[in-house]
């Protein structure tokens, strides 16, 4: 499943999908002759596939090639258990396939519309019955909102997972405790929402009558046969001696436990290699496979057209399907992240080729969009790369500068910081050129139109937008239909923020340390001036006793987080008790504050301690406003 894991761990995902910014217009694609023969496809797999398992290490993969109705390749790779040193088998050992579950959503909403139980276009209240929504603010939202992620959803990642089957609950009572607040208004940016795709799995149980899983089994999976197949959590027993171990990315591999999704139809599924082959055949079949019809073709074509775009020139999104396009050439799919385990369906449909990847190891979002890339490169290769560039002015090159950061994140709650981490740094470069900076490395683009770039030498696309005062604030890029990047108002900046924990730490130590240092040393080795006096013993304690609950806080968060599941099953207890702290700090830095100005007022206290004190007041302050700008004050979960 494509959710966002916490701090770092989830943003290296979201950095993995932005580094790449594949592009390509969806026109008609030119297939290299090489797909034809599986020994090319082989040849290319094993050369490829086995240097990036062995360079992220990953345990075990399943690659799965059709074309049409045929299978052209098939293939296990490495282990799908280490400790039993079990291998692979692509017919029948079962991977987690995360995100692309959701394509079970949106087939399902596909196959009611065609019955005429849903419309696209209504507002999706009159099919929840007693369910309300948040702040709604009496906007509409239809399915076809929910299906191009544009409902206006913000990220909640809180709770997304549980410990174990016990923390499972039925769909509903699962969304009216967790769903999340609208935060923009319907239709105006993607913004990738797990909890939307469980409403509209919501929607298809009160239209069909029927929990999710079993409509999913009785209409798609069990009418294709793919009876490696699942949304159960865990896997029916007689599966689960065929369910591959997930690991996590280390040099020595450690099997992880079964990952349990709350909202489980946004990512709950484990397939099989044969399995998602029968489903991309389906697929490739305009909603037929073999002897079984699960989407009218009408119904199918309408699934794959745009649904929502950012920009005319940047690839959009479907109902529900990611629009891949690459090199000019036209593919859709989608992209599957849990934990442990990631997986890529990649569908070329002028050509009826299917591509399934999945992978057993954490680091498995670098694998597949390494391979997803060279796969199209290799056999659906760059017709036009060359670009005819234009000049732009100094003027609109300083507009497009600054810190862009994805708009798939918690507005309201504690992991609001996460959105810190998911930065892309634009600035001018030479010969009318722009430099994109990231933690993955920097990449040259050239203009193509006035807001349209192209990456030197590829055909990968990024473009900007402007907000309605006419000022450039979006980054918008080719893999990422589902999501908008928002330039960083200057009081969000990484470099503020980091100046300021730096700069607290360092002084926090300084007191923590130094002035019951000079305390002891003036007592033991100075008299005492009775001419000068010195800061208020009650002055220096506020500070002291500041400093040292800001380095618990800080030593506290970084322990419980050394777990990042840790917040995604649900909030420790120890970390609701760390959130007293910082509503102690605010308090006693008010106090300063006051402190700060009657010592001021005492002339008979040096200005050297004055100013000392007063720029001890002023760290705390900015400690504060760090806090209050990343939802860190109060318990706001």
């Amino acid at each position: 499943m494509l959710h966002p894991g916490i701090m770092r761990k989830i943003v290296t995902s979201l950095f993995l999908f932005i580094s790449l910014f594949q592009a390509g217009f969806p026109q008609e694609g030119s297939l290299n002759t090489e797909t034809q023969s599986p020994l090319s496809i082989e040849e290319f797999s094993d050369g490829l596939l086995k240097g990036l398992m062995a360079e992220h290490e990953i345990p075990g993969a399943v690659l799965v090639v059709v074309k049409g109705n045929e299978t052209l390749f098939s293939k296990g790779y490495g282990y799908a258990n280490l400790q039993e040193k079990s291998k692979v088998n692509p017919d029948t050992t079962m991977f987690r396939i995360g995100s692309i579950s959701k394509l079970l959503i949106w087939t399902s909403i596909m196959q009611l519309q065609e019955k005429g139980q849903l419309d696209l276009n209504a507002d999706i209240t009159q099919y929840l019955g007693d369910f309300t929504l948040k702040k709604k603010n009496g906007q509409r939202i239809t399915l076809r909102n929910l299906m191009s992620h544009t409902a206006g959803f913000e990220e909640r990642i809180l709770g997304l997972m549980g410990e174990d089957e016990s923390s499972m609950e039925p769909l509903e009572k699962l969304l009216e405790e967790d769903m999340p607040s609208l935060v923009r208004p319907p239709n105006s940016q993607a913004s990738y929402s797990n909890h939307g795709s469980a409403l509209a799995a919501l929607i298809v149980e009160k239209v069909s009558g029927l929990d999710f899983e079993t409509y999913v089994d009785e209409n798609i999976l069990h009418p294709l046969g793919m009876n490696f197949s699942t949304l159960s959590q865990p896997v029916p027993e007689p599966l689960t001696p065929y369910l591959s171990q997930g690991y996590s990315g280390t040099s020595n591999p450690v099997a992880k436990e079964f990952e349990f999704i709350r909202a489980y139809p946004a990512g709950a599924a484990s397939s099989s290699g044969a399995d998602m082959a029968k489903w991309m055949k389906m697929y490739l079949g305009e909603g037929t496979f073999q002897e079984s019809t699960i989407l009218d073709s009408a119904t199918f074509r309408e699934m794959i057209k745009t649904a929502f775009s950012h920009h005319p020139n940047i690839n959009p999104m479907l109902h529900g399907f990611l629009d891949l396009s690459r090199n000019n050439t036209r593919a859709y799919g989608h992209f599957g992240d849990t934990f442990w385990f990631h997986s890529m369906m990649l569908l070329v449909p002028e050509e009826k080729i299917g591509v399934f990847l999945s992978l057993n190891g954490s680091k498995g979002t670098l694998t597949y969009l390494g391979f997803y890339e060279q796969f199209m490169d290799k056999f659906f290769p760059e017709r036009n790369p060359q670009i005819s560039e234009i000049k732009l002015t100094e003027k609109l090159l300083d507009e497009l500068e600054g810190d862009y950061k994805l708009n798939r994140y918690s507005k309201s709650d504690l992991t609001k910081i996460t959105s810190l981490f998911a930065r892309y740094k634009v600035e001018k470069g030479v010969d009318n050129s722009i430099r994109v900076d990231s933690p993955l490395g920097t990449s040259i683009y050239l203009p193509e139109d006035s807001l349209l770039f192209r990456k030197s030498g590829s055909s990968e696309k990024i473009a900007f937008g402007k907000d309605d005062e006419g000022k450039v604030k979006f980054l918008y890029a080719d893999l990422l239909p589902m999501m908008v990047m928002e330039k960083t108002p200057w009081y969000e900046g990484e470099k503020l923020h980091l100046f300021i924990f730096v700069t607290a730490t360092l002084v926090s130590f300084f007191i923590l340390c130094f002035w019951p240092m000079v305390f002891l040393s003036r007592r033991r080795f100075y008299p005492s001036d009775p001419n000068r006096r010195y800061l208020p013993f009650s002055s220096k304690s506020l500070a002291w006793t500041n400093a040292f609950l800001y380095l618990c806080f800080i030593i506290g968060v970084s322990s419980v987080l050394s777990d990042p599941l840790a917040l995604l099953m649900a909030i420790p207890t120890s970390f609701k008790l760390l959130l007293f702290l910082p509503i102690l700090f605010t308090i006693l830095t008010l106090l300063m504050l006051v402190h700060g100005l009657k010592i001021f007022e005492i002339a008979a206290i040096s200005i050297r301690t004055k100013i000392f004190y007063f720029i001890l007041v002023l760290v705390n302050i900015s400690v504060v406003f760090q806090l209050f700008c990343w939802n860190l004050l109060g318990w706001q979960y």
